[in-house]
């Protein structure tokens, strides 16, 4: 992202050079046309920034649910053969202490 952000100012710097060499209007228009152009491209670029800022949430909270599914789903299988575990341990006290007594 930041190898575009360069790229961008580099060619809007060449740009802006290149206007003011051959612009036929009064430095102070000339100097506006920059100013506004600037502000357009820095709000264009905000733009682009604030819609990647959202995509990148989405995808966390969508990759947190997804963790969290996982989790959810290891937690129930592993329940499950826990308590198959446990009755089978309880059986096999139950059988030990039929033997002791």
């Amino acid at each position: 992202m930041s190898k575009n952000v360069n790229n961008l100012f580099w060619t809007l710097l060449a740009g802006v050079a290149i206007g003011v060499l051959v612009a036929p209007d009064k430095g102070s228009k000339t100097r506006q046309k920059i100013k506004d152009k600037l502000n357009e491209e820095s709000d264009l670029l905000n733009e682009k920034l604030s819609k990647a800022s959202e995509n990148l949430a989405q995808k966390v909270s969508k990759t947190k649910d997804s963790i969290m599914g996982e989790i959810d789903s290891f937690i129930k299988n592993n329940k499950s053969d826990a308590e198959g575990i446990i009755a089978e341990m309880e059986k096999k006290l139950a059988e030990l202490k039929k033997n002791v007594k």
